[in-house]
């Protein structure tokens, strides 16, 4: 394998340029000379040494959604906030009180909003005859016995097990309440129907059937049904037990296996928080050599940026434990902040004090004797519906003189919020040497915006679009949209927006498997460009001096390694006397 070399700063080579190389190059061969056994030694390594300097970890910040609709065990996509529609109530009634059912289950003591305060917005036994609401299709929050829920990752001495199959936790961090699994849900005709039940669809019989985990026969009962109503609308009718269900609604698992996996959905996936959650501390366990934060737009949880499995010197820093402890037991519970949360954060990088809200940590930024100058540094948003805080405001129209596809007539956006802190430097102290990438081609200090919006959707569609912007049957270039009111769809544009103007990705994940799916595709998108991951690696090398005339420089030796295929380079940089 072959090093390219090349000089990153000028000055014309010299006699005295190359004499210090050649010294280096003669003391290596004297060495080796000195050593009958070294010079036996033919084979060269395509790989370089381990290096000794290594560049300063990259920052990961996440902005959670921490609003109170992430608290709803619903999430219908195309539905305001992801509720499912009241069929008592008309398309008005819902337009003015802006929800319909929210909770499917009964507040058994740990939901944000009670039923004596909102009322509507909990399905009750009639509202659970809807048989969407238990169809993982629809409601993309319900159990789906396609996948196997485990529980969330144990961290420390606090160890996640196995819910308990007869009376799962509400929460998986609080004991005090739980659902017995076996209680009545509703009743259709003369059956009694448990909480431990879901309904599955049949293609070979183009019909869905109603599925009961039975403790009294320790089976799974398999029920027909008809309806009354249409479309979401539609209600339990009738049930006719099937002794023989087709062979396509079987899970394959038995009817303690099921119901222990309901359970584990129950207690660890019912809620949108409870997914996000899961698919952000997988995510966390999964990182190295990085430092991750994590703010909520309501507070809920704030963490200052902390190592995750830093390696220094002999020791490795690791605040896994901190960040897993302070993301499992919140609750959330308000409005959607994201521009205001989005401007925090980037006010973080920026100031470079380590306070986040009242919380103090290290600062986002070292110094050059660090290595601070190449840090990265990257917010990535995840959010279940649509901002309301439209008068948050930063730097007016920042994105008006971009150009397309980034320029819209809008002031004050989400994505002006992005591309303020893409485009200007947030560290003036340090030179810019952040590392390029086919996606990002600036140098100073900046914060690289990704997003992963769950189950929600805008009005312009991403896999419509080719990657110039373009629209694949129109050729017309992208138009920006932006919300009129709070909690429109065009928020969802603007989220895409922000990530274009940030040069990072968006991902749109319509159930959970997608969510946990998007976070891991998110994350290898970041590694591809991470300085020090494993799937692409630049490593600064020892340093060199040389003479130019009277001037002195510093000769470096770096190489980068992208999926296995090793480059290297040769910088050099003028030292001013002191």
């Amino acid at each position: 394998m072959m090093l390219h070399l090349r000089h990153g700063i000028e000055p014309e080579p010299t006699r005295a340029v190359a004499t210090g190389w050649l010294a280096v190059v003669c003391a290596a061969l004297v060495i080796l000379s000195a050593s009958p056994r070294a010079l036996a030694v033919t084979d060269l390594s395509d790989t370089p040494m381990f290096p000794r300097v290594l560049p300063p970890p990259a920052n990961i910040m996440f902005l959670l959604d921490d609003s109170g609709s992430m608290n709803f065990e619903i999430l219908v996509t195309g539905q305001f906030d992801g509720s499912f529609p009241n069929p008592a109530k008309s398309a008005s009634d819902l337009a003015i009180d802006a929800h319909g059912f929210c909770y499917l289950f009964d507040d058994v003591g740990d939901n944000v909003y009670k039923s004596y305060s909102q009322p509507d917005w909990y399905a009750g036994q009639e509202g659970r005859t809807l048989w969407q609401t238990q169809f993982h299709q629809t409601n993309v929050m319900y159990y789906n016995p396609s996948v196997t829920y485990t529980p969330w990752p144990s961290y420390g001495s606090v160890t996640f097990t196995n819910a308990n199959k007869d009376t799962p936790r509400s929460h998986p961090v609080n004991g005090s309440y739980t659902l017995n699994l076996d209680g009545t849900s509703y009743t259709v005709g003369t059956v009694n129907i448990p909480h431990a039940r879901y309904v599955v669809y049949s293609a070979s019989q183009s019909k869905h059937y109603l599925v009961v985990l039975d403790k009294a026969s320790s089976s799974k009962k398999y029920y027909a049904f008809t309806v009354t109503g249409s479309g979401l609308a539609a209600k339990f009718s009738a049930l006719t037990q099937e002794s023989s269900p087709p062979a396509d609604v079987l899970s394959g698992r038995s009817y303690s296996d099921e119901r222990q996996n309901f359970a584990n959905w129950f207690t660890y996936y019912r809620r949108r928080e409870f997914v996000a959650k899961n698919a952000l501390a997988n995510v966390i366990t999964s990182l190295s050599q990085v430092r991750v934060g994590i703010y909520g737009i309501n507070k809920k949880v704030v963490q200052p940026l902390a190592d995750v499995k830093v390696t220094q010197g002999l020791t490795v820093n690791d605040s896994t434990n901190t960040l897993l402890a302070l993301l499992y037991p919140y609750t959330s519970g308000g409005g959607t902040p994201l521009k205001a949360g989005l401007k925090t954060i980037g006010n973080y990088f920026k100031d470079n004090t380590g306070t986040l809200d009242t919380k103090t940590g290290p600062k986002p930024y070292g110094t050059a004797a660090d290595g601070a100058t190449c840090q990265q540094s990257f917010t990535i948003i995840l959010t279940d519906g649509y901002y309301d805080d439209l008068g948050t405001t930063l730097d007016g129209n920042t994105d008006g003189d971009n150009g397309a596809p980034y320029a819209d007539g809008h002031s004050d956006t989400l994505a002006d919020i992005a591309m303020y802190y893409y485009e200007n430097d947030l560290n003036a102290l340090l030179a810019n040497q952040v590392p390029k990438n086919k996606y990002d081609w600036a140098t100073h200090q900046h914060t690289t915006t990704y997003a992963v919006a769950f189950g929600v959707s805008g009005t312009l569609n991403p896999a419509d679009y080719d990657a110039d912007f373009k629209h694949k049957t129109t050729g017309n270039l992208i138009q920006w949209t932006v919300p009129s009111a709070s909690y429109k769809p065009e928020a969802v544009d603007e989220l895409w927006h922000a990530t274009v103007n940030g040069r990072g990705k968006f991902f749109n994940a319509s159930n959970p498997v997608a969510l946990t799916s998007a976070l891991n595709d998110l994350m290898s998108a970041i590694g591809e460009i991470l300085i020090g991951s494993s799937s692409s690696v630049t490593v600064n090398g020892d340093y060199l001096y040389g003479k130019v005339g009277s001037n002195t420089f510093i000769y470096q030796g770096l190489y980068s390694n992208k999926d296995g295929e090793w480059t290297g380079d040769v910088k050099a940089y003028p030292v001013d006397a002191v």
